[in-house]
């Protein structure tokens, strides 16, 4: 996966089989994005709740973003993405790679 130094990297990711609250049988999702470079991050998210308002599915909950690779420099990268399911108290990460031309 190529990019330019100017552009932006999309991506989605689908939650699979979160916890209900038992409150109001929803799952509570947060999600944190990380770009990192020879071990280091270089870009780090906020903790972001996950919405799942008007959502059919509640076993299959899409999250997408974009994120801008403006100012980053010429190189290799990874992305990771981590969900944190506060119901279940666990979370899950996931990790593609990708260079900016």
């Amino acid at each position: 996966h190529n990019f330019t130094a100017n552009g932006y990297l999309r991506f989605l990711v689908i939650v699979y089989n979160a916890a209900l609250a038992p409150a109001d049988t929803k799952p509570d999702l947060a999600v944190q994005v990380q770009i990192v470079r020879d071990g280091q991050p270089v870009t780090t998210t906020a903790l972001r709740k996950i919405s799942v308002e008007g959502l059919p599915d509640l076993t299959r909950i899409p999250y997408a973003a974009e994120i801008s690779l403006d100012g980053l420099p010429v190189g290799r990268y990874l992305l990771q993405v981590t969900v944190v399911d506060r119901v279940a108290k666990k979370s899950a990460s996931q990790q593609n790679r990708f260079a900016i031309d």
